[in-house]
């Protein structure tokens, strides 16, 4: 988590092309790339799918992890509304949607590439993710984030990630939480490159696997 600039500027970009309102994808296979543990590559190949766990995040984020389980088990609950969920799924794989932003592959892990039906993604806009992991307050304007933080201010707080971790300030909090919705609304974006996730690897997408 890193300090958050008290004067917000909203940005705005040309997503409307890729994103619909509700955060799911127009129609149309996309190419994506998720680097992965081999493990998983060979679950993939055994069972047919590949689909996160819980101790899987526990593993890699370790005394942290519940700070994450939060921001992804919100994220779960909404983006099922959005694209549906299968049975047995709790958290979502997050890919890369450009050459650019994916990873190298290293030792013991691979960087699949994989072909996707974009009705499957959910896209989201990646500052505004960064925000729900640092447990920020998602503004709709300028104007709004101005608004938030000079209540902020007005209340003695300079730590927002520490105020929404404890219970001193449940309306702020409720604010909090209800802002993380526009997580999905495309016309509010704060930055100019998004992320997508999917519910689970299936074999059938898998086009490439590159090693180290």
């Amino acid at each position: 988590m890193y300090n958050k600039t008290i004067n917000l500027k909203i940005t705005t970009n040309n997503n409307s092309n890729t994103i619909k309102k509700d955060g799911g994808a127009k129609m149309g296979k996309i190419t994506v790339w998720t680097r992965q543990d081999e493990k998983v590559l060979e679950e993939i190949e055994a069972s047919g799918s590949y689909r996160v766990k819980r101790q899987s995040i526990v593993k890699k984020y370790g005394d942290c992890s519940a700070v994450y389980l939060h921001v992804y088990e919100w994220f779960s609950e909404e983006a099922s509304k959005r694209v549906a969920r299968p049975d047995g799924v709790t958290y979502p794989v997050w890919l890369a949607t450009g050459e650019k932003f994916k990873l190298n592959p290293v030792e013991g892990q691979v960087l699949l590439e994989l072909e996707i039906d974009s009705s499957n993604l959910i896209i989201v806009d990646e500052a505004k993710w960064d925000y729900i992991l640092n447990y920020w307050y998602i503004p709709k304007d300028e104007a709004d984030g101005k608004r938030y933080n000079e209540e902020l201010k007005r209340q003695g707080i300079h730590n927002e990630t520490k105020m929404y971790m404890e219970d001193f300030h449940p309306i702020l909090k409720r604010a909090v939480r209800a802002s993380w919705d526009r997580l999905f609304e495309n016309k509010i974006p704060l930055a100019a490159v998004n992320q997508v996730t999917v519910w689970e690897i299936k074999r059938e997408w898998v086009k490439k696997v590159i090693r180290a």
